[in-house]
């Protein structure tokens, strides 16, 4: 019963949750993906919600083959580990198929999550000009060889995550505006927009 009142729910909180956890750490950020995917699975499946696999999907899926495929043919040089990696790229593939059928169906409304993408943006923001101008940011955390790093102490990505978080959310929360007044279908430019995150994402290495 709980699961059945409470499946969507659990979808889209961690769903949503995606940009705090890039705030957090990649930890956070890699569980929060894991519980994403198993969550979203199963509720597919209880809700027989088929998922369409497009010529957009179909690319993808043949790109992060072709990564995995490549990697394994030059394991001797790059090892197992980066193998692995490659594999785990596949990540983003579900994420992506997953977000569109939820999309599709009216599960998931991205014009929440690129609020909370904004909302986190401007926290971090904050959080650097308070420790810039005081010593010390919000949680009492002091710059680390002089670089401002915010929350993420002596990581210094909080610009490169403003930048890159900022300019993401943005074209997503307009692009939804559009959307809105437009025949362009969510699923066209969802693709550009989850190709976004994760170049941030595996740019930072998460």
């Amino acid at each position: 019963m709980f699961w059945k009142n409470n499946s969507l729910n659990l979808v889209q909180l961690s769903f949503y949750f995606l940009p705090v956890s890039l705030l957090i750490g990649s930890l956070v950020v890699n569980v929060n993906i894991l519980i994403f995917i198993i969550l979203t699975s199963f509720f597919l499946l209880k809700n027989k919600i088929s998922i369409k696999f497009n010529l957009t999907n179909k690319l993808l899926l043949s790109f992060f083959f072709l990564i995995i495929l490549s990697s394994l043919l030059n394991i001797n040089v790059i090892g197992v580990e980066n193998l692995i990696k490659s594999i785990l790229l596949l990540k983003f593939f579900f994420i992506y198929i997953f977000v569109e059928t939820l999309i599709i169906n009216k599960k998931l409304n991205l014009e929440i999550f690129f609020k909370i993408c904004l909302i986190s943006v401007i926290f971090v923001s904050l959080d650097v000009i308070l420790q810039f101008f005081s010593g010390k940011n919000i949680l009492g955390f002091e710059p680390h060889d002089g670089r401002i790093a915010g929350i993420f102490r002596s990581e210094a990505i909080a610009g490169a995550l403003i930048q890159k978080l900022f300019i993401f959310s943005l074209i997503g929360f307009f692009s939804i505006k559009y959307l809105k007044s437009s025949k362009i279908k969510y699923h066209e430019i969802l693709f550009f927009l989850i190709a976004t995150l994760g170049a941030f994402v595996a740019s930072n290495r998460m």
